[in-house]
């Protein structure tokens, strides 16, 4: 915590006017900051890494990896900037080039999360993170003390009831000694913790400044993104439209020339039992980012087993089973 403390520069010298104080009210606030600090991390990285099923096949992939090597977050943006510059090169035209700079502007969004995460990580929940809980369990160990000195006192008072000679008082004496004494220890270390308030507003001031400077670098992105795509459409707007009508034929129907071959035509519908399985057919090729992952090509058929969400799609293509985005395919027939 030691780079939050320079932050607060001499204001942690000043003298503070010390406020009310009660065992009760410490305690109260101690399990305040436990809940909190419990769970701060983890809330936040829910919030700022990819959906939970991405975060589920990371860890199933660092579970089964033999390797060692641990498998990275994939951000949303990573795969729609990868979808975008995929269509952006089949295209010449402004088009691909406006598509080229959205995916640009995305992959920028997707590093500028990486770096967020890493800073949260190294900034806030590593140096801070572990002191603050240590000082917490301290805090806890010596609650327990004192729960256990005032159970001996308790004992050693109906000790005192029930024998009533000079030795039981002697012990009576002692107990409460040791319970006055690990009180005031107790009740020291609580004002310590509540007096360290500003280094810990102090954590929490750095993590919002972390989350602003993301997003002033992201609307910065997409602001340069806007003035971008303004130039493309003007440039657009200006430049002659080039047709080479040669280039352009009809199919005919593959019904009445059942003996023809077309060239890069889709794969047949799977047929089971005399009825079409629910199937889709893939829009464009997909590249698989994790052994959970199907890949495919355009045009290919992929027999439908489940639906994850409205996201993803959990498939099967020549023998081999995993999970691919909706949006990468088109449903030919539905899922029960």
């Amino acid at each position: 915590m030691s780079s939050i403390k320079a932050k607060l520069g001499h204001g942690g010298n000043r003298k503070q006017s010390k406020a009310s104080f009660s065992t009760n009210d410490g305690s109260q606030q101690l399990d305040v900051y436990r809940d909190f600090f419990g769970h701060y991390e983890n809330k936040m990285m829910n919030m700022l890494q990819p959906s939970i099923q991405g975060r589920a096949k990371v860890a199933i992939k660092n579970i089964a990896g033999k390797n060692g090597k641990h498998g990275e977050y994939h951000y949303e943006e990573a795969k729609f900037h990868k979808f975008l510059s995929k269509l952006a090169n089949g295209l010449t035209s402004s088009f691909g080039s406006a598509l080229s700079s959205i995916s640009s502007t995305y992959k920028q969004v997707e590093d500028l999360k990486k770096e967020r995460e890493n800073e949260l990580k190294s900034q806030i929940f590593n140096p801070n993170m572990r002191e603050i809980v240590k000082e917490l369990e301290n805090l806890s160990q010596q609650e327990k003390v004192v729960e256990q000195q005032n159970a001996k006192v308790a004992s050693a008072q109906r000790q005192t009831t029930k024998v009533g000679d000079a030795q039981s008082l002697e012990k009576l004496e002692a107990a409460k000694r040791s319970l006055r004494e690990n009180q005031d220890k107790l009740n020291v270390s609580m004002e310590a913790f509540l007096r360290t308030e500003p280094e810990r507003i102090a954590i929490l001031q750095k993590a919002a400044e972390i989350e602003c400077e993301y997003y002033r670098k992201a609307a910065e992105a997409f602001q340069e993104l806007q003035n971008e795509l303004t130039g493309i459409k003007e440039r657009a707007t200006t430049s002659p439209v080039v047709s080479n009508r040669t280039d352009y034929y009809m199919e005919s129907p593959r019904q009445e020339f059942a003996f023809s071959t077309v060239v890069g035509a889709p794969d047949p519908v799977p047929q089971s039992n005399g009825s079409q399985e629910p199937c889709c057919r893939a829009l464009h090729t997909f590249e698989a980012e994790l052994d959970e992952d199907l890949p495919f090509h355009e045009n290919q058929i992929i027999k439908l087993i489940e639906k994850v969400d409205d996201d993803w799609y959990f498939g099967e293509l020549n023998g081999r089973r995993g999970h691919f985005p909706a949006n990468f395919v088109e449903v030919i027939v539905p899922l029960p």
